[in-house]
């Protein structure tokens, strides 16, 4: 074997260890999720900078793993990867918005209620989509919901 070789097959390896510890350390167990494992998280303004501060959702770092669910019926591979373990119910409000009901297909795990003004777009962000199954996603902790005003900003 060649030094390259060597190498590349050392990096794989520490990789797939790597890869096995984290699944390992967040496999659920028996008991009821907790709380703040328990739903998808919502991305809001104040939790990406402070109150004060507006956050360009382009320019988060949630913009790499979303995918746009609030204006489409139909969903591309990788946003139907991202939404494993979750049932997306839309019903349009006599007010134009949008409520957008995502509902989890494992037990245990509360539904998650978003209304998208009109205007305003919803993205689901899967960090880690390795963790998911076609029946459920077993570390909801990695999920985001992110609700983007008109014109880009975290709401």
């Amino acid at each position: 074997m060649t030094k390259k070789s060597i190498g590349v097959l050392a990096i794989m390896v520490v990789a797939a260890v790597g890869g096995f510890l984290f699944i390992k350390n967040n496999k659920p167990t028996a008991s009821a999720p907790s709380a703040q494992t328990a739903s998808i998280a919502a991305v809001t303004a104040s939790s990406t900078q402070g109150s004060s501060t507006q956050t360009l959702f382009a320019s988060s770092s949630y913009a790499a793993n979303a995918h746009l669910i609030s204006t489409t019926s139909t969903y591309d591979v990788a946003t139907q990867q991202a939404l494993k373990g979750l049932q997306v119910k839309k019903q349009v409000l006599a007010d134009g918005s949008l409520q957008i009901t995502l509902i989890a297909l494992q037990g245990g795990y509360p539904n998650q209620n978003y209304t998208v003004k009109p205007g305003e777009k919803l993205y689901f962000s899967e960090a880690f989509p390795m963790d998911d199954s076609a029946s459920g996603d077993r570390v909801p902790a990695d999920d985001r919901a992110i609700l983007v005003s008109a014109s880009g900003i975290i709401l």
